[in-house]
């Protein structure tokens, strides 16, 4: 019980910090009362950390892609190449989503 409450502790920080930072890359800003860019990735990276030591390599690949892909989007400025880019970049998150929710469930 307690591994399966750490998993999904993790996952929501992970989660949580993820579509946030998406929210900050897409459009660049973020509200006045918000954290910062930096500390949205500082939460990421721990959230991350904690899903190295508690998930199967599955899900830990799958954080690692999502990971990366969210340094890699940039503000849309109407772009169709760049919405797509966030698109891919929000179904990977999806897939890490269900991912999580199996692995937990398995345990």
């Amino acid at each position: 019980m307690w591994l399966r409450e750490q998993k999904l502790k993790a996952g929501i920080g992970f989660n949580t910090a993820v579509v946030q930072l998406l929210d900050y890359l897409k459009e660049a800003q973020l509200s006045d009362d918000g954290p910062g860019a930096n500390e949205l990735a500082n939460r990421m990276q721990e959230a991350r950390s904690a899903l190295y030591l508690l998930c199967a390599g599955d899900t830990v690949d799958l954080a690692d892609a999502l990971a990366r892909r969210v340094w890699s989007t940039r503000p849309a400025d109407g772009r169709d190449d760049r919405r797509a880019e966030f698109r891919e970049t929000l179904d990977l998150l999806h897939r890490f989503t269900r991912q999580l929710r199996q692995e937990i469930a398995r345990s």
